[in-house]
């Protein structure tokens, strides 16, 4: 009896222990369902950084046209020596032939030169913007119901030719009573060069006239081309072709 119940109680513990050991195993299992994280894995953040746009460029303003010969004032009590006339004949965009009160010149005839301009050439060379600037002078006198001539100074002065008369010229049309000066409108538009400009009676206006051409870039300051100058090469004919066919080189 105590040798049976003492087997027994060996294998009961033996089972304890078994089963005990078992209990321990299943605890300390490390598969990887079982582990539990103690912290959330460090992970790389990647930062964006957004670029400060910068300023957008401020537009240049277009340069304004401004009339010039608005703002001068034709004043026929000053000191320079003035003249009414008409025109007798067209040469090109800085030189017309005025006929005039025999107490200035004898003839009646005076050639004028404008003062403070030099136009591009339209006669007998032809040079870029020389046809649109004779156009230009013609158009504006062809229209002027009184024409004044005026000196720079006291008297009437030649030109370094000594045939033609250094003038500014004025005129006005139906349209309006006042006079406006041609000389400057010729700058303003873009259709002459400087020729002493700075240094005549109305140097001020006139050269204001010229840079505002340029700015505004108007004709010979354009850098375009001139549509009514030929760019091709020349072409050699006869008189006698010429005179034949006239209208196909005009």
């Amino acid at each position: 009896m105590f040798k049976k119940d003492r087997k027994t109680c060996i294998a009961l513990t033996a089972v304890m222990i078994l089963s005990l050991a078992g209990f321990a195993a299943c605890g300390n299992e490390s598969g990887p369902e079982s582990q539990v994280p103690t912290s959330a894995p460090t992970t790389a953040v990647e930062q964006t950084v957004t670029p400060t746009p910068s300023p957008s460029p401020t537009a240049t303003p277009e340069p304004e046209f401004i009339d010039y010969a608005a703002q001068l004032t034709l004043n026929e009590n000053s000191e320079s020596v003035k003249t009414k006339a008409t025109v007798r004949s067209y040469v090109d965009g800085d030189t017309v032939h005025f006929d005039v009160p025999t107490s200035v010149v004898d003839t009646g005839l005076l050639k004028a030169r404008f003062l403070a301009v030099n136009t591009p050439e339209s006669t007998g060379k032809i040079e870029e913007y020389g046809k649109a600037a004779s156009k230009y002078t013609r158009n504006a006198l062809s229209k002027a119901t009184s024409i004044i001539l005026e000196s720079d100074d006291s008297k009437w002065n030649l030109d370094s030719t000594g045939g033609r008369y250094l003038v500014w010229i004025w005129y006005k049309t139906a349209e309006s009573d006042t006079y406006r000066n041609l000389n400057v409108e010729l700058l303003q538009n873009g259709l002459a060069l400087a020729s002493s400009t700075a240094n005549n009676r109305y140097g001020d206006v006139a050269m204001s006239a010229l840079m505002n051409a340029k700015a505004c870039k108007l004709n010979l300051y354009s850098g375009e081309k001139d549509p009514d100058f030929f760019y091709g090469d020349a072409h050699e004919l006869t008189l006698k072709e010429l005179r034949l066919n006239i209208a196909d080189y005009n």
